[in-house]
């Protein structure tokens, strides 16, 4: 029988403890906060993400069903997504005049 690994929270807490510091509630968004999730056992600091998984600032990994206050409804750092942003950051991401792409996507919208 394999043994899980005890989860640490050295780092959440230390950066917590920072953040506290400096912004109300340790985050902007008050959902996302530590006083939404249970202390010592629930992530705090979010360090990559990919499809449903998360690995925390203390590498402690876990299935994000929060997805990222059900925002992310097809996963983090999803390929095709990034290329599309990539692609159109390159061409510029905020212009003083309109842009075809506005009319594309409110089409969809």
């Amino acid at each position: 029988m394999t043994r899980k690994k005890k989860k640490t929270f050295k780092v959440s807490n230390y950066l917590l403890n920072k953040a506290l510091v400096h912004i109300p509630g340790g985050t902007q968004t008050f959902s996302k906060s530590y006083l939404q999730y249970p202390k010592g056992f629930s992530p705090l600091y979010i360090k990559y993400a990919k499809g449903a998984k998360v690995i925390d600032v203390d590498d402690n990994k876990y299935l994000d069903f929060v997805s990222a206050l059900l925002a992310i409804n097809i996963g983090y750092n999803d390929n095709d997504v990034n290329k599309s942003v990539i692609d159109q950051i390159k061409k510029g991401n905020i212009y003083s005049l309109p842009n075809k792409l506005e009319i594309d996507v409110s089409k969809k919208l």
